[in-house]
């Protein structure tokens, strides 16, 4: 059995993810046959002919295979066997072109595909309105306006801006709201990346561990570090277009506030380095959300490398 999970919406796909590894620990709470796969040297576990521990089904999470061409070429020369199998195969992928072969050859073979794709304004108003709920606490339709205007379409800062605002009050305002969330990212973040853009190691960490104390955890850190280095990206290739920066915002549906400090930022890398510096960060992430990689480990290992 093979299920294709990809997209943009990180948060979304890695719930979904969680949802099958929690329901394959109902069926199999030993957990023993869970496997991790993120290179063609690992593969092997998935093809293996060898029974599991207790008898059980296996379930193979196989990470970011698009875009590995040797796992992504052993994936498709098996993907008939692996679809025949009762273990139970999940590609976890961002983004995935409509052209790709293995995509199609995924959804020929009647392979259960779901995509992520980022919400709109107001499939990420009824996702806040669901936290709410599950908070049981209250919240004035300003306030909410006001959160998303804040945070945009990541869920993962807006889980974590729900969570604080609720260890702060049960009746959460439009102010309250205003006092306790900065616009779209924090300033500490900018500081940071022009740390790691100088290569100052020591003030990066030192800056980092800010958030800790206040508080921000680990997750939500690197997913801010993660997005502002998309943002960047996106500026970068902006900037080598031509594009004025008065146009930043309307063009990348950025908040302005960010575009601004963005434009600058941006200036600083090349838009070469920018990709490899997304790509490499993307693979820490999703090893994080994967539960590949502690998430503080993963903290340690961005500050080391960049």
């Amino acid at each position: 059995m093979i299920i294709l999970l990809y997209g943009k919406d990180t948060y979304r796909k890695k719930e979904k993810l969680d949802k099958i590894i929690e329901q394959y620990k109902k069926k199999f709470p030993s957990g023993l046959n869970i496997k991790f796969v993120s290179d063609n040297k690992s593969f092997s576990d998935v093809t293996d002919k060898q029974i599991s521990m207790f008898g059980e089904k296996k379930l193979v999470v196989i990470n970011d295979s698009f875009n590995k061409s040797l796992l992504k070429e052993s994936i498709s020369k098996n993907i008939d066997s692996l679809k025949k199998s009762d273990d139970i195969i999940v590609l976890f992928e961002e983004s995935i072109t409509k052209s790709d072969s293995l995509l199609k050859k995924v959804i020929k073979s009647d392979c259960l595909v779901q995509e992520f794709n980022l919400l709109p304004r107001s499939g990420v108003l009824t996702f806040l309105k669901k936290e709410v709920k599950n908070k049981q606490g209250e919240i004035s339709d300003e306030a909410m306006q006001t959160l998303i205007d804040y945070t945009g379409n990541d869920l993962w800062r807006l889980k974590n801006e729900i969570d604080k605002l609720f260890s702060y009050s049960s009746k959460i305002t439009e102010d309250d709201v205003k006092k306790l969330v900065k616009p779209e990212i924090e300033t500490n973040i900018f500081k940071t990346i022009d740390a790691l853009a100088e290569r100052d190691k020591k003030k990066a960490t030192g800056l980092i561990y800010e958030h800790i104390v206040n508080g921000d955890h680990a997750l939500y850190i690197i997913s801010m570090i993660v997005y502002q280095f998309r943002n960047l990206l996106i500026v970068r290739s902006m900037i080598d277009e031509g594009v004025p920066s008065e146009k930043f915002s309307q063009l990348s549906g950025i908040h302005p506030f960010v575009a601004r400090k963005t434009g600058f930022q941006a200036s600083k890398f090349s838009g070469e380095r920018l990709k490899q510096i997304y790509n490499r960060l993307f693979e820490i992430d999703t090893k994080v959300k994967t539960g590949q990689l502690d998430p503080v480990m993963a903290i340690h290992l961005i500050i080391f490398e960049f």
